[in-house]
């Protein structure tokens, strides 16, 4: 399911909404090894977002599986503009596309409720490529009194800064800094929840009476909330109607939907 939060929302929600993206944005960007300077300004970003949303100057769409957010996007509102600031999702449902599936969504509100300009920030990125009809070069101008020689040399280092940062894009070098940080640095790599899987044909299964499915919800069994959407997405069977089946005894586990099912082997 969807909802926007826009004009309204209670404090409580939107906090622990907040505290659920943070943990989304985190996690994302330790498995892609890298920085997110968001997370820098949460404080910020938490304290003002609230009284944004009942302003109208801001909003949060999120998506739920059930009542569980696993994607959400803050927006900012300027006129016939919708900004998108911040996106993010449970890593355990990246199969589904849901960063697709979100910029899907805020296009549908920009013809809903009459935006001009989905704007998409700062940042060449594929995906952005991939859906805007128009890119701008981003402007930096350095304002300073013309009269003074400390101001025109801090204007002029200010530039420079600005020029090399632009042409080290330009040429790949922050992708070529983070594969050397990760080189250097394996411990700060991220530690895959997930274990390494397979999946095998299994015939005339038939759930028993004396089994009793695993309960998902359990903390120690959320390794498997990603191998269990690998399983829905394959057989587009309906998230409510998938059970787990424990025979360890036999070395595997069962899988099994109202019209599919299928042996999981955990690999060492």
């Amino acid at each position: 399911t969807y909802k926007r939060y826009y004009g309204e929302i209670d404090k409580d929600e939107c906090l622990l909404l907040m505290v659920l993206l943070k943990d989304m944005l985190t996690k994302r960007f330790q498995e892609r090894n890298q920085e997110n300077h968001n997370i820098k300004n949460w404080s910020d970003i938490q304290s003002t977002i609230h009284s944004q949303i009942l302003a109208k100057t801001a909003s949060l769409f999120v998506i739920y599986n059930n009542d569980i957010p696993i994607s959400m996007s803050i927006c900012y509102h300027h006129g016939n503009v919708l900004f998108s600031y911040i996106d993010s999702y449970d890593i355990d449902y990246f199969k589904f596309g849901l960063g697709n599936i979100l910029i899907y969504k805020k296009l549908e509100q920009c013809f809903e409720y009459n935006y001009t300009f989905l704007d998409m920030g700062w940042g060449d990125l594929d995906y952005k490529r991939q859906w805007c009809n128009h890119i701008t070069n981003l402007g930096h101008y350095v304002f300073y009194p013309k009269n003074s020689l400390i101001a025109n040399c801090t204007a002029l280092w200010e530039g420079n800064k600005t020029r090399l940062k632009a042409f080290l894009l330009s040429n790949k070098m922050n992708s070529f800094i983070e594969k050397s940080r990760k080189m250097f640095n394996p411990n700060n790599s991220y530690e895959k929840r997930t274990p390494n899987y397979r999946f095998e044909i299994l015939e005339n299964f038939k759930s028993q009476s004396n089994l009793t499915a695993i309960n998902l919800k359990n903390e120690e069994n959320f390794r498997f909330q990603s191998i269990i959407n690998d399983f829905i997405y394959n057989t587009e069977e309906y998230y409510l109607d998938v059970k787990l089946y424990d025979f360890q005894n036999e070395g595997y586990y069962v899988l099994q939907g109202k019209k599919n099912q299928m042996k999981l082997v955990i690999e060492p």
